[in-house]
């Protein structure tokens, strides 16, 4: 309602109105202004409608969306201030702070001694971006996107020494930077993380339900991580030393198809239950760096490369059976309870530990390229089918080895030479035998 202060009855007052815009007039013709029926005009003005209203209490700063619109706001430190920003919006200070324009404030970092900023959003699609300068100020971040048919965001840059992350239920989780005892940002109701921050160590913890991990290529040349349980994840500078993946207790199906270009990270695959299955998509490059896997059981597609070693425990493992796994120069470590041996390419050094036994899964075709191979298994499945300059093998059951060029049996790792328990090992080589 829209009400005149000096209405009178029977002036007309609403007869006549006209609207521009956030401006309503509205006429009283028989008003009687200083003298009778002289009439009266009245303009009215919408008063701008703040989406983010401010307030300090207890040394920490409130920042409430308040409306169902969009937005876009980021926080980010100057000149000994945090300065919150926003786009399209309005946003006012609290008492004791700076109101620089209608869409930017200011709060001196003194003002701020409880250390935390709670935001809570509203109901519409909402992004927040944040700089790691905001956790090297000793703020932390606590958000809450709200549950509104909006798709909520988290935009993250800056620098760290390290980077880990937990990501759960209810879209949830918290990020920690350069491992400090308290954590940087807890948030809620999210739908996607966006991370393009520099840093050399970069953990991904989930929670523990049962859930399948995808990890794919990102358009920005970083990867995606899609997961059951936690929001979308975008890295977009991908960690230079390690990226570790912990998924939880949970039965896990995590899927490899990209982890950036020109990968240099170490890959480190853990899990807490031990029921996990990871597989490498084809034609996969996973870098320079080293991969280490603690898993159930680990199946490696068409033509995955690497220059880095390789290093997997599970109770499974399976490499193709048309195409090789190649790690360049890097070592080749595999100890599982049974392997499906397709090929393995390496100009280092192989050592396989299969308790169970070795069944080769190409037939005829080289199984093993390197320059020294340790064999330890219960038996093989078919001869296997090598090309290495120096092998042992420790045995239980019987166990068929065909090689190709000269060999030496010995020095090839901690072995002396050729042990069966049970059965027979047979060798053979094309060249010479030492």
């Amino acid at each position: 309602s829209l009400i005149a202060a000096d209405t009178e009855a029977g002036s007309g007052y609403g007869s006549a109105i006209a609207i521009d815009g956030e401006t309503i007039v509205s006429g009283a013709p028989l008003h009687d202004h200083g003298a009778t029926d002289t009439g009266s005009t009245y303009v009215f003005g919408f008063p701008p409608v703040v989406d983010f209203i401010t307030q300090i209490v207890n040394g920490d700063l409130l920042i409430d969306h308040q409306t169902v619109s969009d937005s876009n706001l980021s926080m980010t430190i100057s000149g000994g201030q945090l300065i919150v920003s926003v786009v399209d919006n309005l946003i006012t200070a609290p008492v004791g702070g700076t109101q620089i324009d209608a869409q930017t404030i200011a709060v001196s970092l003194s003002m701020l001694t409880g250390s935390t900023v709670y935001l809570t959003g509203g109901a519409g699609t909402e992004q927040v971006t944040l700089d790691t300068s905001l956790a090297a100020a000793g703020l932390r971040i606590d958000y809450d996107g709200d549950d509104g048919s909006g798709e909520d965001s988290i935009i993250l840059s800056g620098s760290a020494d390290s980077l880990s992350s937990w990501m759960g239920g209810s879209q949830s989780g918290w990020v920690r930077l350069n491992e400090f005892d308290l954590d940087f940002l807890f948030y809620s109701h999210q739908d996607r993380m966006i991370w393009d921050v520099a840093t050399a160590h970069l953990d991904l913890n989930y929670d523990n339900d049962t859930q399948t991990i995808d990890f794919n290529a990102d358009a920005s040349g970083g990867f995606q991580v899609i997961s059951g349980s936690g929001p979308e994840l975008r890295v977009f500078q991908i960690p230079s030393t390690t990226l570790n993946l912990n998924s939880g207790a949970g039965l896990d199906y995590v899927n490899i198809n990209s982890v950036g270009q020109d990968a240099t990270a170490d890959l480190i695959i853990t899990e807490t239950r031990g029921d996990d299955w990871v597989e490498f998509g084809n034609s996969l490059d996973l870098g320079s760096g080293d991969l280490e896997l603690h898993v159930n059981r680990a199946t490696f597609g068409e033509n995955v490369t690497t220059t880095g070693n390789v290093h997997v425990e599970a109770a499974s493992i399976f490499t193709d059976s048309t195409t090789p796994l190649n790690t360049g120069g890097g070592n080749i470590y595999f100890e599982s309870t049974g392997l499906n041996l397709g090929e393995i390419i390496t100009t280092g050094d192989v050592w396989i530990d299969a308790s169970a036994s070795i069944i080769d899964n190409n037939g005829s075709s080289n199984n093993i390229t390197a320059a020294r191979a340790v064999i330890l298994s219960g038996s093989s499945t078919n001869s296997m089918e090598t090309q290495v300059g120096y092998l042992e093998v420790a045995t239980v059951g019987f166990v068929q080895v065909q090689n190709t060029g000269d060999l030496v049996i010995g020095d090839a790792g901690d072995l002396t030479g050729i042990y069966a328990r049970d059965s027979t090992i047979y060798v053979n080589t094309t060249g010479s035998l030492d």
